[in-house]
């Protein structure tokens, strides 16, 4: 759900609320999700299967770090909002096989 946040949280740049709070939610849940997945890449349960989508989820993370941390008034909400509903399927897959590995 840390996903949906961060585009939720990116909508309201774009929506031109530029309120020093926002920005700093949305800082804050993309360094949790990248310590997060740092810490899910460098998992003993991380399967090639799991690695692969951790693969995919960066990829898609890329767009929230560039676009978020980026000082451009240009906002792609569209893009955002695919990127986060990608992460999301991605990692409840993961999270499915990380549940199935720890049994």
């Amino acid at each position: 759900m840390l996903s949906q946040r961060m585009a939720a949280l990116y909508m309201l740049k774009a929506w031109k609320l530029d309120d020093p709070k926002f920005r700093e939610k949305l800082t804050g849940a993309m360094d949790e999700f990248s310590a997060a997945q740092k810490t899910l890449e460098a998992s003993p349960l991380s399967s090639d299967e799991i690695q692969a989508l951790l693969a995919r989820v960066k990829k898609s993370f890329a767009w929230f770090e560039m676009m978020g941390r980026s000082s451009s008034n240009r906002v792609i909400p569209n893009l955002i909002n695919k990127s986060a509903n990608s992460i999301q399927a991605d990692m409840d897959k993961a999270t499915a096989l990380y549940a199935h590995a720890n049994k």
